[in-house]
């Protein structure tokens, strides 16, 4: 498994943190790029605001 899958299955696992370690290890190997920046964000978000329960992943974006 990558880096970056590993990064995805801990982010829908809801490990914040975790996942938040291993995008940052991600960008520091790879470089920065949006996607990694993105779930870098929603992963210090939810840390704080988590989503609910019943959340499936999905991630609604209102700005383009």
């Amino acid at each position: 498994m990558t880096v970056w899958a590993g990064a995805l299955v801990i982010y829908r696992s809801r490990r914040w943190d975790e996942a938040m370690t291993f995008f940052e290890a991600f960008e520091t190997t790879y470089g920065k790029d949006g996607p990694c920046q993105f779930y870098t964000e929603q992963c210090r978000r939810y840390t704080t605001n988590p989503p609910p329960e019943s959340w499936d992943g999905v991630v609604h974006l209102t700005t383009k």
